[in-house]
């Protein structure tokens, strides 16, 4: 069969199927090279799980220097495809970062700078600085990279002397997790004993008091509260303890530790009883700005603003509890009975501050100004290797410390190597799947044998 056009050209139907190809293909690369200019990249996952955290992206974005990274992979490596998508969103992010991919079996000159090179390692170098990742991940590289580029070392001091929870503690109630998160922020951690150092060190850039059980002396504060006075900065996480000296240095700055326990009865996660408190609720403070997920408190107390202070500080709540949490004020039945009840003339009913943030202002000496930084958290189990990871725990405390240290540019939501999602039940949540589990679901399959028994008995 033959077909004529107007002008008398005649196609046959080899003719007509190459010109169909040549001009589907014509189409198919007009459309690519349009997706190479305009490539969008789409993340469907609800936790995000395939691009960059928050903080990654603004790391990148204070970067000025370039950066180069070589993978080390063999083509049958398992993590191989997985590393090289990791950097190409880092190259994608900025410009000031490259990568290459080369295998260490047959070009063992590359890797013979830096020492022994296995395959599934990483080498990020900037300048005359570079640093070898054995394992490498998004929070792994992301640490490596700052501690290149950091132009200082900035110091963290975690108090000790008074019963306060350990940095290099292993075990559940330690502060390792802590520890290891601040060091790959380019961190240096230390513990720090008044006794031996006779007030806050010089170089301090950051004071934690993580939970003591033990008061403070008076001298201490003192220490503490120059120390602020010339523009310090100070996390203080504590517990439900009785702590006399330290709830009245608290007071100077119009802050209320409450003495008593949190109890929340309207929502939980699944095994954990009602004095672990779950928080949604934040403040537009630059520290919660953009945590969006819950924080898990297991035993805390209250931080109220007073307003009655006799510093010049501005006090800002960063976190909350629900409406029907209160402040359990009768702690004997609560601990040694496990019975807790609402009582309108001792306890303060919630919402209930747990979190707050505050900055001296107006401190003049020797015509310099000065601007101290406080937070404040009532609880300190919070930030142990147990609960760390779990929530927007680290989030919390890795914020506060960089709004300390005024690093404003690198807040933001960290990369994750533990992702954990606690289900939340409200009480009605509760009743709910206790009704449909126990009750209906059963009563259903009972009612469907009790009528399939009577049809069988019926049709013999």
């Amino acid at each position: 069969m033959r077909r004529i056009f107007k002008n008398n050209i005649q196609l046959s139907p080899l003719h007509i199927t190459i010109i169909s190809t040549l001009i589907i293909i014509a189409v198919l690369t007009f459309v690519a090279l349009i997706s190479l200019k305009l490539y969008k990249r789409v993340d469907l996952t609800i936790k995000k799980k395939y691009s960059l955290s928050e903080q990654t992206i603004k790391v990148f974005n204070s970067i000025n220097k370039d950066i180069s990274a070589v993978g080390f992979f063999t083509p049958d490596h398992q993590e191989r495809e997985k590393i090289i998508t990791l950097l190409k969103l880092f190259s994608d992010t900025t410009k000031h970062f490259t990568f290459e991919i080369v295998n260490p079996e047959i070009n063992p000159g590359r890797s013979h700078k830096y020492g022994k090179i296995l395959s599934g390692m990483v080498v990020v170098e900037s300048g005359i600085h570079w640093e070898k990742i054995n394992k490498p991940n998004e929070t792994s590289i992301l640490s490596a990279i700052l501690r290149i580029t950091s132009e200082e070392k900035r110091i963290v001091y975690f108090l000790q002397g008074h019963g306060e929870k350990e940095l290099d503690n292993i075990e559940n109630s330690g502060l390792l997790r802590v520890k290891n998160i601040l060091e790959s922020l380019g961190y240096d951690v230390k513990p720090v004993s008044f006794l031996k150092t006779n007030g806050v060190p010089d170089d301090a850039d950051v004071v934690v008091v993580p939970g003591p059980e033990k008061d403070f002396f008076i001298e201490d504060l003192n220490d503490m509260n120059e120390y602020l006075e010339k523009g310090g900065a100070l996390l203080i996480l504590v517990d439900p303890n009785n702590l006399p000296n330290l709830e009245q240095f608290c007071r100077q700055f119009g802050i209320n530790l409450g003495k008593g326990v949190v109890v929340d009865k309207s929502k939980r996660i699944p095994g954990s009883d009602f004095l672990v408190t779950l928080v949604e609720q934040y403040s537009n403070h630059e520290i919660t700005a953009e945590i969006d997920s819950v924080s898990i408190f297991p035993l805390s107390r209250s931080v109220n603003v007073s307003g009655i202070k006799r510093k010049e500080i501005n006090i800002i709540p960063l976190a909350r509890t629900d409406e029907k949490s209160w402040l359990e004020t009768d702690l004997v039945n609560l601990f040694n009975n496990g019975i807790s009840l609402f009582d309108e003339l001792k306890d303060e009913k919630g919402p209930l501050t747990i979190a707050v943030a505050g900055e001296l202002r107006n401190y003049q000496k020797e015509d310099q100004q000065y601007y101290g930084r406080l937070v404040i958290i009532g609880d300190s189990d919070f930030a142990t290797n147990n609960y760390f990871d779990q929530g927007a725990n680290a989030d919390l405390f890795v914020n506060s410390v960089l709004w300390l240290n005024r690093q404003k540019n690198l807040i933001a939501s960290r990369p994750s190597d533990q992702e954990f999602y606690p289900i939340i039940l409200t009480e009605s949540n509760s009743k709910l799947i206790f009704w449909l589990t126990v009750v209906i679901f059963p009563l259903i399959v009972l009612i469907a044998g009790v009528l399939v028994i009577k049809k069988v008995r019926w049709q013999s």
